[in-house]
């Protein structure tokens, strides 16, 4: 008897559970569709937090491949620890290549989350389209917009297979698309446009959407 209790006392426990962290993903996906952003340009240096040495080696591998710095930014509305993203921009004025660090708090981490050290490629395209290539696994358990063209590779993926997969992915765009060109990004003020746009259309798209029972699922 005493065993069955306790087996039916797990059960409830694990149901309990799964209502409450299925609870606490949709209220997350809730704040998702009505994210605001307002982004600013910070110094890197400060966040002694993060693994600045992360940073300087990614803006190094990709400045000799030609692309140029563009800024350190955050995210002034962010509720949580603080997190920048630096950004450069490709030879061809559109791809970025945007880097960051997001560190968990000591309680996530404890029960075993680990940091996500993500790096991802983003080019907008004059047809209203976007193709995005991350090494941000996780993000993939959501459903993207129907306008990006997204691939999350696992986490842990270094950054010239990123940025090989990127470019393959940008060839193949072409080629279905003929005659489209990268939505150019050169200063700070085009930076914060397009971060703006893109969040723009995720906060609508999950509005739209919701969470479905497939991603809570994936989740």
């Amino acid at each position: 008897l005493g065993f069955g209790v306790g087996i039916a006392g797990l059960y409830v426990g694990s149901v309990l559970f799964y209502k409450g962290s299925a609870k606490a993903i949709s209220k997350g996906v809730q704040v998702l569709s009505e994210r605001k952003s307002e982004y600013r340009t910070v110094d890197g240096r400060e966040f002694k937090h993060l693994d600045l040495g992360f940073y300087d080696y990614g803006r190094r591998e990709l400045e000799a491949q030609g692309f140029v710095f563009l800024e350190d930014t955050e995210d002034a509305l962010h509720k949580g620890p603080r997190v920048f993203f630096r950004t450069l921009v490709g030879a061809d004025g559109g791809t970025l290549g945007i880097l960051y660090h997001h560190k968990l708090s000591a309680l996530l981490r404890m029960l075993g989350a680990k940091d996500s050290k993500v790096m991802e490629f983003e080019t907008g395209f004059s047809n209203g389209l976007y193709v995005f290539t991350s090494n941000a696994e996780d993000a993939g358990k959501l459903d993207s917009p129907e306008v990006i063209d997204a691939l999350w590779m696992p986490h842990g993926t270094a950054l010239p297979l990123v940025h090989r997969a990127h470019e393959k992915r940008l060839q193949a765009f072409r080629e279905k698309y003929p005659g489209v060109e990268p939505v150019p990004v050169t200063t700070a003020a085009d930076l914060h446009r397009f971060q703006t746009e893109l969040d723009r259309i995720k906060s609508e798209f999950r509005k739209r959407h919701g969470l479905s029972k497939d991603e809570l699922q994936r989740i």
